[in-house]
């Protein structure tokens, strides 16, 4: 298996549309980024990133974790108001 044939089997728009694979992504937001799920992810997040980050000295991924839990947390509202949900 040469590396562009394995780069064209990880390709999703080879198995579906464009607007299949656009509104997947879309539902997948919406369900990822509102309500509990939101809450949890975020805090979750939160988290590991103050425990990586004091705790066990590792900053780079601490700081990683951060920003990964303030997209969670304002994602959706970014979301709906780019989408214009």
């Amino acid at each position: 298996m040469t590396a562009a044939h394995f780069i064209d089997y990880l390709n999703p728009l080879t198995y579906m549309s464009h607007t299949q694979y656009m509104s997947l992504w879309r539902a997948l937001f919406e369900a990822l980024l509102q309500g509990f799920w939101a809450k949890l992810f975020a805090s979750s997040a939160l988290f590991l990133a103050f425990f990586i980050g004091v705790y066990r000295q590792r900053i780079v991924a601490g700081v990683l974790l951060f920003f990964v839990s303030v997209a969670i947390a304002y994602g959706g509202c970014i979301l709906k108001f780019v989408l214009g949900l």
